[in-house]
């Protein structure tokens, strides 16, 4: 289509309307959304221009208005960048009108004794052009698990479904929608569910205003009102739901890890794999011939350890540690070569790709390829020799790399070590025998990450502590334990190497001037800014907060903030930060990774778990073999895959939290009428809400009055004066509503009486 429209406007030399276009193109109102996205692409890039009655006119090669960009500057001054070193100035009385990155049309006239910059009047803003339309099309019902919206695709365009307009319909589910479009945006209104994508639902119970009803934690406007006797609020009920919307309680979800197939496929996860990929996977060759060793470099010989959760198994990174000569660390990173064997246009590849990431709810994981390959073949294992594909660093004592290189290698694990052991060796706490051998080795990693942690720091990375949960389950699928995940020198062991190895990878695709898989991420924008200004002012946080373009300033806020509190490393102000950040996401144009204070940064140590590291793999792996012409191949699909990858990764995001909330409430029941401990961190005003630690390791808040807060640091409830770091006493509040905070209701003061009514337990992580 876009080649026709450039061909009919260079035979046009006059304003033409859509209708004429859309007639000279014989188009269906089906492609209207292709037709109005060319046209606001042609007009961007400056070959048309239009009108404010959507009437478009072919630029000349000498027309007398130019054509660019809107930028902000630090000052949040508008510009447009003319190139050679001008710039164009919109005046500021006018400033405010336009975007950034809007493409404009403009007039320039110099400014006197400066003369590199001019100043822009601006003629047009190119706008999508706006056809009135209403047409009936059958689509698959999508889900956004980023911004948490239900969509539809026409011509790989997203057409936005309100939360009104669902009627009844789910993710996979194939239904007749009409699309409308409007001056701000196109919208779908499903008109009939077609077909169900699967019958059975999950539905959380809630109180609405005193009667149980119960709503599709996928679909969120379905709601049941006809519930089972023993339903109570927090559980969690299953119901066959068909086409016409018709209801039947089926049973109640007990277990968690019977039940996890259905609620992964709530989520649009896909948790068994097609049998042409097992019988892909069981296909490959899994003995490693002397003539591949020959082609990649041997580190059979160097002492290489694999450091991961006790229980983890698919195993896609080994580190390794020298000592030069003149005392700076040699750090090897050996990355499981998956790209060997997965090839683009296998069914491992495509499945890999559809998935776009391995998903670990609670103690279980779902993962991106068979446990064939992701635990077996390529899988990192003690004693067996592997393909990698190794990062080799020299860094000296003060943190400065002076050398790297990437080569195709062969391994032997010498040791498969835990978090937890490696923790207690290094701390002191128990000298494992098995671990005893590598304790020199292990304690110069621990030095080298600690020199990367300092660096990390000092070009201002930023570092939240966010608390995250792991849970005992039982072979009941019942929660025994909570506890709060450990982070301690190993965790930030391997890290530091990872994060390194990463950006040494994002070096290495600039170096060749060639594309790679970025890990992007953007600076807040400015109205994130003034909203997380407004929430630290309400908890008596007074900061200058401006357009924030560099993390050194939240590191320097989360080190103030905790300085005030009597709470060390207060998460909840942790938590704040992250909810002003943009997501990260893959792109193949580097932006840079604002919270990790990098120019560039890409993602190649989990192949096993993760498309983006694959896509990677590959890239270098044809870099390494010279194979050019197989990088161009696979960079026209590439941003595509990212945008897919990206999508995916929100998806794996959001199913992991949702079935933490699950299993804490699961977990919590079991208290539920009991009187717990707990510690009070904040006092927030914006959210309505006393945030507070339980003696069991569990965050969650305490809803108040907003009346009720006398001050960031004092609050009345129920009565009773609070201030932050009291000890008080709560009893957990069954769960209101999907996607909420753990919740508590407040019992009083903590004293010695109601001290002894809870039972002791030590925390296995505070």
């Amino acid at each position: 289509m876009k080649q026709k429209i450039i061909e009919y406007f260079n035979r046009k030399n006059k304003y033409v309307s859509i209708k004429e276009i859309i007639k000279y193109l014989n188009i269906t109102e089906k492609d209207y959304p292709i037709l109005i996205n060319t046209l606001y692409e042609l007009e961007c890039s400056g070959f048309i221009m239009g009108d404010k009655d959507s009437m478009y006119l072919r630029v000349p090669k000498d027309y007398i208005y130019k054509q660019g960009t809107i930028s902000i500057s630090k000052e949040n001054n508008r510009y447009i960048d003319m190139g050679h070193g001008n710039i164009a100035i919109v005046p500021s009385k006018e400033a405010k009108k336009y975007k950034d990155q809007s493409h404009v049309f403009f007039e320039c006239t110099p400014v006197k004794n400066y003369p590199h910059q001019f100043i822009a009047k601006i003629i047009r803003v190119a706008e999508k052009p706006i056809v009135q339309n209403r047409y009936l099309i059958k689509a698959i019902v999508e889900r956004d698990y980023s911004k948490n919206y239900f969509f539809v695709r026409v011509n790989n365009q997203k057409i936005y479904i309100p939360n009104n307009y669902i009627n009844g319909a789910d993710v996979g589910d194939e239904v007749d929608v009409l699309i409308s479009y409007s001056e701000q945006a196109s919208i779908a209104h499903v008109q009939k569910v077609l077909e169900k994508h699967k019958k059975e639902h999950i539905f959380s119970v809630y109180d609405d205003s005193g009667k149980l009803k119960a709503r599709s934690i996928s679909t969120s406007n379905f709601i049941v009102d006809e519930l089972p006797e023993e339903a109570n609020i927090g559980d969690f009920l299953i119901y066959e739901i068909d086409k016409d919307g018709n209801y039947e309680f089926i049973k109640k979800m007990n277990s968690v890890d019977n039940e996890m197939e259905l609620y992964a496929e709530e989520f649009g996860i896909d948790v068994k794999f097609k049998p042409e990929v097992i019988i892909e996977v069981e296909s490959l060759n899994k003995t490693i011939s002397e003539e591949e060793i020959k082609k990649r470099v041997d580190l059979r010989n160097l002492i290489t350890i694999t450091i991961d959760g006790e229980k983890s198994k698919d195993l896609d990174d080994a580190v390794s540690l020298e000592k030069s000569e003149n005392g700076n660390f040699i750090l090897y990173v050996s990355i499981a070569d998956v790209s060997h064997y997965v090839k683009p246009g296998s069914e491992l590849f495509n499945e890999a790709y559809k998935r776009g990431t391995s998903t670990y709810p609670a103690n279980q994981v779902i993962p991106m390829f068979p446990f064939q390959l992701s635990n077996g073949i390529c899988s990192l294992n003690e004693s067996e020799d592997k393909l990698t594909k190794t990062i080799k660093i020299e860094i000296t004592p003060t943190g400065k790399i002076v050398y790297y290189s990437i080569f195709k290698s062969v391994i032997r694990s010498n040791k498969k070590m835990s978090y937890e052991k490696v923790n207690s060796l290094l701390n002191g706490v128990d000298y494992n025998e098995e671990y005893l051998p590598f304790y020199e080795v292990l304690k110069d990693m621990n030095d080298l990450s600690n020199i990367l942690e300092h660096r990390r720091a000092k070009r201002g990375c930023m570092s939240l502590n966010i608390a995250e949960y792991e849970y005992d389950i039982n072979e009941f699928g019942e929660v025994d334990d909570v506890y709060v995940r450990e982070r301690d020198k190993a965790q930030l062991m391997i890290e530091n190497f990872m994060i390194l190895a990463n950006e040494i990878v994002a070096k290495y695709f600039e170096y060749l001037d060639t594309f790679g898989v970025y890990r992007c991420h953007k600076a807040p924008d400015l109205d994130k800014i003034y909203k997380l200004k407004k929430t630290l002012n309400n908890l008596g946080k007074f900061y200058h907060i401006s357009s924030i373009k560099n993390p050194n300033f939240f590191k320097n806020l989360m080190r103030d903030a905790n300085k005030k509190d009597l709470i060390k490393e207060n998460p909840y102000f942790s938590k704040i930060l992250l909810g002003s950040m943009e997501k990260a996401y893959f792109s193949t144009i580097n932006i840079g990774h604002f919270g990790l204070a990098l120019d560039e940064y890409a993602m190649f140590t989990s192949p096993i778990r993760r498309f983006a590291d694959l896509m990677n793999h590959l890239i270098i792996g044809y870099a390494l073999d010279g194979e050019f012409d197989k990088i161009d191949e696979l960079s026209h699909k590439c941003e595509d895959m990212c945008i897919h990858t990206s999508e995916k990764e929100y998806q794996s995001d959001s199913f992991e939290k949702n079935i933490d909330l699950m299993l804490m409430n699961k977990y919590l029941e079991k208290y539920k009428g009991s009187p717990l401990i707990a510690t009070i961190i904040c006092i927030d005003k914006s959210k309505d809400c006393v945030y507070v630690k339980t003696n069991l390791g569990i965050y969650g808040i305490i809803p108040v009055n907003r009346k009720s807060i006398k001050s960031p640091t004092e609050a009345i409830v129920n009565g009773s004066k609070v201030a932050i770091g009291d000890s008080i006493v709560v009893e957990y509040s069954s769960i209101q509503d999907y996607f909420t905070e753990t919740t508590f209701n407040y019992l009083g003061k903590d004293t010695n009486g109601i001290r002894k009514l809870v039972k002791d337990r030590r925390e296995k992580n505070d």
